[in-house]
């Protein structure tokens, strides 16, 4: 009994235990209380925290670069003239000139906005920097196109602002690798510093670990000082670091507005960084801190931040001092404490490339969308031949300057380094390339129109990679032909007779005559590839004056003669194609000077037979192609390549002056049956050279390669960034090749024992040397996933694509440049309405203009273009280190002689700095870096100097001769350290002529 009682007041009393617990609210009890975070001491040393505020503004990208302005750029630069307005302390720098110029003629913004950003200029509280259209690429475009960029970036300062508020600091905080060739220009556009960022993680972290993240770049070993640079690394991304953008401190949480303990620990880690980084990667008090990242202030919330934090820091850490500042402000403070402290930097004498991580390289955007890198370099040469022919023009009633003006503000904005390099979603490419052919189309007007106005024409059309006449009712057609270079030219040149598709000709029914009214040798030659009408390439040698002009004139002969055995003494039938199969192929090309051998089995290219030499050189070319996992940025791949060549038919069309040998190859990996990539082998009569075409079609996660395989035991690879020729290390790996994978411009070599095999190239593209004596090159590539570097696209490319190579076994690689420039700069054709000279009847006269001499081989004219309408801006290139130049302008252009010249930086908008600028002590024989090596540095590097001149009409031509000293200073015997010395460098340029006609 006893029992159970006890056992009903126990299960009373939990009955109602549990019915007060369920009483309870149901609010959990109260945490335990947070212990005040200790704060991290404040700085021991003064530190001086230079705030620069900016925003990096892709010219396209995600979306194309007039996108980008209308949902960002517009209301970024509004908010930062507002902001700036509002607090005289408040600075900003500004980088994309293109986004400026089009802000400036946007008729949205308000006057008194353009008038107050003026005014901060005038100020020095908006400060330029990098200063060019775009904030360009490094590893795809040739130094033509970086300093149109420049320019006409330079350009819109100088006429808006003022040439005094020219940029000193050049600002590639972005682009994916940085070239040799770009420090050396930035020197010489008169820049006194540069800031980089993407440099390999291994390098910049053991540049952190000795604190030389700046030190002064030497561009250009032969250049000395005239190309050193003072550099300065980021030592991390360009935004703000983390800590920053943790900060609440401008929601003050404390009483009385006061920071709550968080807050003050908030505040005290961001200090402790950037202490951190300041004293273990750089030397100097000085901390340039970026806030802004891509697109930022479109809204004044990072002002606002800033503003909260020199105020708090004012009052809890008077050591540190925190001002609105600027990259010159930075600079200057810099220097002048390192000249107290005596300090020393170092040099550097390389390139960075390649840019990445162990399997994550950024090497494969130098070959993604080849179709944007060719076009982007025709547009280039388009642009120079329409800026020569509009320049040389005396007397012209029109002007072409506006024209121009849109033609080079269009090919600037595709140099961005997500324009040209292919790594921009589709609709930003398509923007691209529709800019370029928009700039083409100009181009080709201006020119067409320049020279019919000069020689009377009311029509001149200029024709494409095809030239094709239809004669129509007409028995002559005029050719117009323009040289684009300052070299004389022998070399055979074709043209396309369109023909009734019912033709029946045995004999060629054209013949070709002179201007002098004399008759050329030619060849008839018929091709395929005309839907629905007969077409013949004629093929004769022209004779080409130096930048000049000449004219010929295709003669239709009577149908009924066409088909005669010999209706003329003169007559030469047609040459037809001859088509083998593999087996009974003949497997050899030859002209007078090289005989190429082909391997019976793959029909490609085995062996060069120099006739001339007597010696036989090993090729063995190879199509391959790599399984890629990669993306627009990344060349990723694992396993070596696989060969691709599986030649179907040969094609053997031989004419007198130039003989092709025309191979397809079945690709049973393609997705598309029966597809063919097509390998075209071309010889020129009278020369050693070997051109190839390539047809090729961007496969699945492919990336297809064409390899020679020399003999060479253990050569040295160079590669070209538009100025220097770089040897490469490279390590002959099975895995992980994409490292050492580099950009060439557009030629790259080996060299084993003074002899050099020589490849150069009609664009850009990646290249290297897998296996031991080969050499490769990235033809095309098409992927099917993203990469992660943000564009969330894949880069899927299936266009066809043709491109052309030309290689040469030579003692030297002096002229390497010079053929180059042969390659990328072919004869220009024009076609003359017939109805201008009359019908049935050759006129006797033939335009020949010219430079009054032909510039030496090693001297290319870059530029020449009008400047204020009456002045002549002119940019001479010497592209051999190994040779002193003299050139007399007087008279350099016909019509025009100089009176007075001037002296400027590249650009040609302000004096020439060179020898002055660096602000910083350096030692020239204290490297920690050298990539231009043997022995100890050895180089082809291209001494540079570029020469610019202004010409005036003048009443009266003063007797002045002017000569422009190219002389070289041999140097070579000091230690090997130098091949030679530019006297004057590359950046020397001399503008202001005043010249009369």
């Amino acid at each position: 009994m006893t029992r159970q009682r006890s056992f009903t007041i126990i299960i009373i009393t939990l009955i109602i235990c549990i019915s007060n617990i369920l009483a309870q609210p149901t609010t959990p009890p109260p945490p335990p209380p947070t212990p005040t975070p200790t704060p991290t001491p404040p700085p021991r040393k003064p530190l001086v925290l230079h705030i620069v505020p900016h925003t990096h503004d892709d010219s396209g990208w995600l979306e194309t670069f007039d996108e980008y302005y209308n949902s960002d750029v517009r209301s970024i630069l509004n908010t930062v003239t507002y902001s700036l307005q509002n607090d005289p302390l408040k600075t900003f720098v500004w980088c994309e000139i293109g986004f400026l110029e089009k802000w400036f003629g946007d008729m949205i913004v308000p006057q008194s906005s353009k008038d107050a950003f003026k005014s901060f200029v005038q100020n020095k509280r908006i400060e330029f920097v990098g200063g060019g259209y775009v904030q360009h690429d490094e590893a795809c475009p040739n130094a033509d196109s970086i300093l149109l960029q420049m320019t006409q970036g330079f350009e819109f300062i100088t006429k808006q602002f003022g040439s005094q508020y020219l940029p000193e600091t050049a600002w590639q905080i972005d682009p994916f690798g940085y070239s040799a060739a770009s420090s050396s220009l930035f020197s010489q556009l008169g820049f006194k510093q540069v800031v980089i960022n993407r440099i390999k993680a291994s390098k910049k972290a053991l540049m952190k670990s000795f604190s030389e993240l700046q030190f002064v770049w030497r561009g250009n070993p032969n250049l000395k000082e005239s190309s050193d640079i003072f550099t300065h690394v980021l030592d991390d991304h360009y935004g703000p670091p983390q800590q920053f953008k943790d900060l609440t401190i401008e929601y003050p949480g404390g009483p009385n507005d006061t920071l709550t303990p968080f807050q003050l620990y908030q505040l005290t880690s961001f200090l402790d960084s950037i202490g951190r980084r300041q004293s273990g990667y750089y030397e100097s008090p000085h901390f340039m801190l970026l806030i802004g990242d891509d697109f930022t202030y479109s809204n004044p919330s990072l002002f606002n931040k800033v503003d909260k934090l020199k105020e708090i820091l004012s009052i809890y850490y008077p050591l540190v001092q925190v001002k609105y500042s600027t990259p010159s402000e930075y600079f200057k403070e810099l220097s002048e404490w390192a000249k107290k402290k005596g300090l020393v930097y170092k040099m550097y004498d390389g390139d960075f490339y390649t840019y990445g991580d162990p399997n994550d390289w950024w090497t494969g955007y130098y070959t993604s969308r080849m179709v944007l890198k060719g076009l982007a370099r025709k547009a280039m040469n388009e642009f120079r031949v329409s800026q020569y022919l509009s320049s040389t023009l005396v007397n012209h009633s029109q002007d072409f300057n506006g024209d121009l003006q849109k033609a080079s503000a269009d090919i600037s904005i595709v140099q961005h380094h997500d324009g040209i390099t292919g790594t921009s979603v589709v609709h930003v490419v398509n923007d691209y390339l529709t800019r370029l052919l928009t700039s083409m189309k100009i181009t080709t007007s201006v020119s067409t129109a320049a020279l019919s106005e000069r020689y009377n024409f009311s029509t001149l059309e200029m024709s494409d990679h095809r030239p094709i006449i239809d004669f129509g009712d007409s028995n002559v057609v005029p050719v117009v032909l323009y040289n684009p270079l300052g070299w004389k030219r022998n070399a055979p040149h074709s043209i396309y007779v369109k023909l009734p598709y019912n033709s029946v000709a045995i004999n060629c029914p054209v013949s070709v005559w002179s201007g002098d009214d004399q008759q050329q040798d030619c060849d008839c030659l018929f091709e395929e590839g005309f839907a629905g009408s007969m077409v013949l390439r004629i093929d004769w040698m022209v004779e080409m004056p130096a930048s000049g002009i000449s004219t010929y004139f295709i003669k239709n002969q009577e149908p009924s003669a066409w088909s005669k055995t010999n209706p003329t003494g003169d007559a030469r039938p047609i040459i037809l194609p001859v088509v083998y199969d593999r087996y009974d192929n003949p497997n050899v090309l030859e002209n007078s000077m090289v005989r190429v051998n082909f391997n019976p089995v793959t029909q490609m290219a085995h062996t060069f037979d120099l006739i001339k030499d007597n010696m036989s050189m090993l090729v063995d070319q190879d199509i391959a192609q790599y399984d890629g996992v990669g993306g627009s940025y990344i060349f990723k791949t694992f396993g070596p390549s696989k060969s691709i060549t599986n030649p179907n038919i040969t094609k053997y069309l031989i004419g007198r002056f130039r003989k092709d040998v025309v191979t397809s190859h079945s690709n049973p990996n393609h997705p598309e049956p029966g597809f063919s990539t097509v390998v075209t082998t071309r010889l020129i009569e009278g020369s050693s050279h070997v051109f190839f075409d390539y047809r090729v079609r961007g496969s699945p996660n492919k990336d297809i390669i064409v390899r020679f395989n020399t003999n060479f035991p253990n050569p040295k690879l160079y590669t070209d960034d538009g100025i220097n020729s770089i040897n490469r290390h490279i390590q002959y790996r099975n895995l992980d090749i994409a490292e050492d994978y580099y950009p060439s411009i557009s030629f790259a070599y080996l060299e084993q024992d003074n002899i050099n095999f020589i490849c150069t190239n009609d664009r850009s593209r990646g290249v290297s040397s897998t296996l031991r004596g080969g050499i490769e090159f990235m033809l095309h590539r098409s992927c099917l996933q993203d990469d992660g570097k943000g564009m969330r696209e894949p880069m899927i490319d299936d266009s066809t694509i043709l491109t052309q190579t030309q290689v040469y076994f030579d003692s030297s690689s002096e002229l390497a440049r010079h053929h180059a420039l042969l390659l990328e700069n072919p004869i220009k054709t024009f076609l003359a309405n017939i109805h201008e000279i009359g019908n049935n009847q050759v006129p006797n006269f033939n335009i020949r203009e010219s430079l009054s001499s032909e510039l030496s081989p090693n001297l290319y004219m870059m530029t020449l273009k009008k400047m204020n309408g009456t002045c002549l801006f002119i940019r001479l290139m010497n592209i051999n280190p190994n040779q002193a130049l003299t050139v007399s302008v007087d008279n350099l252009v016909p019509g025009f002689a100089p009176t007075h010249a001037q002296e400027t930086d590249l650009s040609g908008f302000r004096e020439p700095s060179i020898g002055s600028k660096i602000q910083f002590k350096y030692d020239s024989n204290l490297y920690f870096q050298s990539a231009f090596q043997t022995e100890k540095r050895s180089i082809s590097a291209p001494s540079l100097k570029v020469q610019s001149f202004k010409k005036n009409q003048a009443t009266k031509v003063e007797e002045i001769q002017l000569i422009l000293d190219f002389k070289i200073i041999s140097s070579s015997t000091v230690e090997g350290l130098y091949l030679n010395e530019l006297v004057s460098s590359f950046g020397k340029v001399c503008r202001v002529f005043n010249w009369m006609r």
